[in-house]
């Protein structure tokens, strides 16, 4: 800094002869002028759409996968007798059943965590005045 001072303090420089640029403004002015020519635009141009299509192809690989095992599975499902249709249906409805549990669980201990964390051991609710003492 002091160099750039004493650099300042020339008396040969010209007014508007010298100015100071952040990294930031720097990197801008040379990126805008960095002129591109039309083999780069084509060849970056060529680029991105291999690019696009290779994930075009991923993608639809990735649904042929799913609507694959999809059909796998529903299949499965219509060739099932009665009592093997049964037994998924029980299945499917006890995991229904965990799944309530489980989110009933889950609200008690936020109810929990409420009570813990409020300040003097008091809930929220508790906090809140009424209309007696807001008068």
């Amino acid at each position: 800094m002091s160099k750039l001072r004493k650099d300042l303090a020339r008396p040969d420089l010209q007014q508007g002869s010298l100015a100071i640029l952040s990294k930031n403004e720097f990197d801008e002015i040379k990126r805008e002028a960095m002129v591109v020519t039309k083999e780069e635009v084509r060849k970056n141009t060529k680029y991105f759409e291999l690019l696009k299509q290779q994930e075009a192809e991923r993608e639809h690989m990735r649904r042929q996968a799913m609507k694959k095992l999809f059909d796998e599975k529903h299949k499965d499902m219509r060739h099932l007798n009665e009592f093997e249709q049964e037994e998924v249906d029980n299945r499917n409805r006890l995991r229904e059943i965990a799944r309530k549990v489980e989110t009933d669980n889950l609200d008690e201990i936020k109810q929990m965590n409420q009570m813990v964390l409020a300040p003097h051991g008091r809930s929220t609710m508790q906090r809140q005045p009424t209309s007696e003492t807001s008068k």
